[in-house]
């Protein structure tokens, strides 16, 4: 620098913040019978200037941030991963029969039948059958035979789990997007 003259050590900028590991919900949502499992959300890396480096990016909901209104029944929720709210961050409008893991940043999920902080115990995700692939529910899950039959009886479920594959009503049909078979 020469003598007299002003320097200038800018710091980098912060990373932007990441929203919603599988969904960012800024509109109106409505999950039916779903499993959102195993996402993760990332905050953004800092910029970086002569002076110094910012902070990575904040992160909010593993599976979703909700900044408008989400609407589930028979979903399950679980082992996503961020900051602020693992499985989710913000308040849901439950429609009840849903299993949520951890809860810690989310609420609404007082609907009858709704599981809180519960593992649902979902095998890997892989071909089970169907065109996609999916998250079986492991024996002793307590999504098994948890869920509303009417709900999944009618539109859009058709009594059909993701894989096309019929729903049970004996007792119940089950939580999430696999039904077990008999």
């Amino acid at each position: 620098m020469a003598p007299g003259g002003v320097g200038f050590f800018a710091v980098g900028g912060d990373g932007g913040d990441g929203r919603g590991g599988g969904i960012e919900a800024t509109g109106l949502e409505s999950l039916l019978n779903a499993t959102i499992a195993s996402n993760q959300t990332t905050g953004g890396l800092p910029g970086c200037g002569r002076g110094g480096c910012g902070s990575r990016g904040t992160t909010y909901g593993g599976a979703f941030d909700v900044a408008g209104s989400v609407a589930l029944t028979n979903t399950i929720l679980s082992g996503n991963t961020g900051q602020n709210g693992p499985d989710c961050n913000g308040t849901v409008s439950s429609g009840g029969h849903n299993l949520v893991g951890n809860n810690s940043s989310c609420a609404g999920f007082t609907g009858t039948g709704d599981l809180v902080n519960l593992d649902p115990l979902l095998g890997p995700l892989q071909k089970n059958g169907g065109p996609t692939s999916t998250m079986a529910l492991l024996a002793g899950s307590p999504a098994i035979a948890a869920a509303d039959d009417g709900v999944c009886g009618a539109p859009p479920v058709n009594g059909l789990d993701q894989r096309g594959l019929p729903r049970q009503d004996d007792p119940q049909c089950d939580m999430g997007a696999y039904e077990v078979q008999p």
